[in-house]
């Protein structure tokens, strides 16, 4: 079949709903006529196993997912309900800067933001970085950059959305994102593949995590790994049966008032040389899973964010090329990427929307026995992984 495709800029003007493809696998591209999201891109991805929304307005952030059981009606939406709303949120209406740096927070709804790409982590002054940059402001401005382009496109039973995304500033960093979504007929997989490119003439720091956000599914996640350690010490408390160190992989109710605890992961790979976070449900009817690469996302996080539905009860599962610490600690211990003039860093993960019982009880077989050997669990923060720790 011919490849068939469409393509925007920003600046086109307001686009008329459009759609490729059949009822088998069709993109379909609209704009956001109300609410926070006005004026956003969205594309509708499905095909007979998935459904994907991607907002080219956001970074190439992924806002929901979805999966569907093969031959037979019905479907499980995959994300979680945000406080900032159900719809992707227009850059314009988020001021990183607002409430000492926290403002990321106001358009933080999707299913798969991405956090960078010249930093991400806290906010604060980095002593040591581009004084043009200061203060940092928490996880970094590419989650509300609009791509410069995309195009959607059907090349036979694939399709496949692809942006570019410039984070650049005069004195500052030129780093480009070329971000690329892809799914095929028959397939409960979404893959990406992301480039980031040092479009500039010296050298630049990069850092990437993908913050992948699901309301818990089932009681456990499974995260194959070598080493488990607190980020701080509330992430050391104990109280509960799923909260401390001990309970890393224990997820728990809704429970209002509840205060994050988050843990830093060396994940171990598979044959194939990747990582692996599953979250089942617990009688296997669903799941999620994220596979990723380790040789360029070499560690994992894992975000606990028990509050009530209507305040954040929600998981991360953050696949990066260095923990959200702020970047000058990260530099201190070698795990910010530095990028040579015209030299590029390739990330892929793929998200698995698991429908089918056999495919879950699969996963979790596979998971498992990766996970067989327990990881080395720190009971409290390590000065190599926490700054806390020093």
């Amino acid at each position: 079949m011919p490849e068939s495709d469409t393509f925007r800029r920003p600046g086109d003007g307001p686009p008329p709903p459009h759609q490729i493809g059949d009822e088998k696998a069709k993109l379909r591209w609209s704009q956001v006529e109300d609410g926070r999201g006005i004026g956003c891109d969205a594309v509708d991805l499905n095909t007979d196993r998935i459904y994907a929304c991607i907002c080219p307005t956001r970074g190439m952030g992924l806002l929901v997912g979805g999966g569907r059981p093969e031959g037979r009606p019905g479907g499980r939406v995959f994300g979680w309900d945000s406080p900032s709303g159900p719809q992707c949120v227009h850059p314009s209406l988020v001021n990183l800067g607002a409430r000492n740096g926290l403002g990321w927070l106001d358009g933080f709804t999707e299913l798969l933001t991405r956090c960078g790409l010249s930093w991400m982590g806290p906010p604060g002054n980095d002593p040591d970085g581009n004084p043009t940059e200061n203060p940092l402001t928490l996880h970094g401005r590419i989650a509300n950059l609009p791509a410069d382009s995309w195009n959607m496109k059907r090349v036979g039973d694939r399709l496949v959305i692809k942006g570019s995304v410039s984070e650049r500033t005069l004195f500052g960093s030129s780093l480009t994102l070329h971000a690329r979504y892809e799914a095929e007929i028959g397939s409960p997989e979404l893959h990406l593949t992301d480039t980031v490119t040092n479009a500039g003439d010296v050298p630049a720091e990069m850092m990437l995590l993908y913050h992948i956000n699901q309301t818990p599914l089932g009681s456990r996640i499974i995260v194959p790994a070598e080493v488990v350690a607190p980020r701080d010490a509330r992430a050391a408390e104990s109280g509960s049966d799923f909260e401390g160190p001990e309970n890393w992989a224990k997820l728990g109710p809704p429970t209002p008032g509840f205060a994050e605890q988050a843990y830093f992961l060396k994940p171990r790979r598979d044959a194939d040389g990747r990582g692996r976070a599953l979250m089942p449900a617990d009688d296997d009817s669903v799941a999620l899973e994220v596979r990723f690469d380790v040789d360029t996302l070499p560690w994992i996080a894992l975000w606990k964010q028990f509050g009530g539905k209507r305040d954040g009860y929600v998981v991360g599962l953050e696949p990066c090329t260095a923990f959200p610490n702020h970047r000058s600690f990260e530099r201190t211990r070698g795990r910010v990427v530095v990028l040579q003039p015209d030299e590029t860093r390739v990330m892929k993960l793929t998200l698995r929307f698991l429908t089918e019982p056999e495919e879950v009880r699969a996963a979790v077989a596979e998971a498992e026995a990766l996970a067989a050997d327990p990881p080395t669990v720190h009971p409290q923060p390590i000065p190599e992984y926490c700054p806390c720790a020093l």
